[in-house]
């Protein structure tokens, strides 16, 4: 049996909230300073990326079954 996978380097919590949570959970882990997340979660929640929205909706579109 051949059995096709496809496969995006998007993730669907690539959005302000899930950027926000990643950012609190890895508030001690040395990627930032602790003292710096209330102004990384600023940016994240002003950042705009509709060129990733755009191809991740057309691979969806391509391969869902």
């Amino acid at each position: 049996m051949r059995l096709n996978v496809y496969a995006t380097p998007f993730h669907r919590e690539g959005d302000a909230e899930g950027f926000a949570t990643r950012i609190h959970v890895y508030k001690h882990h040395g990627y930032f300073q602790p003292h710096e997340v209330d102004s990384l979660i600023v940016v994240v929640e002003g950042a705009q990326t509709p060129h990733a929205q755009a191809i991740l909706r057309r691979f969806v579109e391509r391969y869902a079954g």
